[in-house]
């Protein structure tokens, strides 16, 4: 057993939500999903009400998972560094 575990990795712009999925099988590494949604508006983190960004970020991961579900339990995801002070 190597320690890993199938993982998934987004990443949300103010524009899109991107995904990449690395799976372990027969001892090798597996680039299994790479895809990416953009929202139907910007999302401005600092300023848009939390529904709207729940709302943009929800409707592009339905899209994603529909297309490519994904096989991983493990997430982890990037932020723009303008939600960062």
């Amino acid at each position: 057993m190597n320690g890993f575990e199938n993982h998934a990795g987004f990443n949300i712009s103010s524009s899109r939500l991107q995904v990449v999925e690395v799976n372990f099988r027969n001892d090798q590494f597996f680039l299994h999903n790479i895809d990416e949604v953009y929202f139907d508006d910007h999302i401005n983190f600092l300023e848009d009400k939390e529904t709207k960004i729940t709302s943009l970020l929800q409707s592009a991961f339905n899209e994603l998972v529909i297309k490519n579900p994904l096989s991983s339990s493990l997430v982890s995801f990037t932020l723009p560094l303008s939600c960062f002070m």
